[in-house]
């Protein structure tokens, strides 16, 4: 069911204000304040504050939600969705920056996170991610033995940091560079090898180890050699004093 415009007004006040001064920071009063309502009338939509958090981030979440799910199920190459999933997000966070802060910053610092509903929120929002990189796992589109949690980590980790960086020093993203970047960076660790760089890695193995073998080998005749004939080493000791 849409929200009305009252309702979304006050999400949109919550916001804004959750974001600068933080969820403890911020009164119910504050925000009834912000729409110009006595505080009781915030209560006609909304039971408590958690209860206007959880409703605020899922709102603005939603439509980015919708379009990472909707491409998950219409896209169907799960490389295409990767890539598509890094600048949807990326893009979130010049259209609801207000939001980003608030979830990146503040709920990160709240032991209630399960009660506000962002973990729950977070599960099924970077769930997508981790289902299309299982998919590619399977189908042979991405690499056998990727870790879709770890791709997920690796993938939203480096968002945010990057995020974090241009927020400390008042810059704005620049969404297609960032997004061709990071998946630029991750491309090489998510596709198969093809069959002459797999041939390159087999062969690089094989050298390595025998490199070792040699390398054994030369410290056993060394040995060898000082335990056949030990007044020769005495003697360069000697030599050396």
């Amino acid at each position: 069911m849409a929200s009305s415009p009252r309702k979304v007004e006050i999400m949109t006040a919550a916001r804004n204000l959750l974001a600068v001064h933080g969820f403890a920071g911020t009164t119910m009063a504050a925000i009834a304040a912000e729409v110009s309502v006595v505080e009781s009338a915030l209560y006609r939509h909304f039971t408590s504050k958690n209860h206007l958090f959880r409703e605020t981030v899922s709102h603005f979440y939603e439509p980015v939600l919708k379009d990472i799910e909707n491409a998950a199920e219409n896209i169907g190459d799960p490389v295409a969705i990767v890539r598509y999933v890094i600048r949807r997000h990326v893009r979130s966070y010049i259209e609801i920056p207000e939001l980003n802060r608030l979830v990146v910053v503040q709920a990160r610092q709240s032991s209630a996170e399960e009660e506000m509903g962002v973990a729950d929120l977070n599960r099924r929002y970077t769930s997508v991610l981790t289902r299309t990189v299982a998919a590619g796992v399977a189908d042979g589109s991405l690499r056998s033995d990727l870790d879709p949690r770890l791709v997920r980590d690796m993938i939203f980790g480096a968002i945010e940091h990057v995020w974090l960086r241009h927020e400390a020093h008042g810059e704005q993203m620049d969404v297609e560079a960032v997004s061709d970047d990071i998946y630029a960076l991750l491309e090489p660790a998510l596709l198969p090898p093809s069959d002459l760089v797999e041939e390159l890695r087999v062969e690089v193995d094989r050298l390595g180890r025998l490199l070792e073998a040699l390398e054994r080998r030369g410290r056993s005749a060394s040995k060898a050699k000082k335990a056949a004939h030990p007044s020769r080493g005495a003697q360069a000791d000697g030599r050396r004093q």
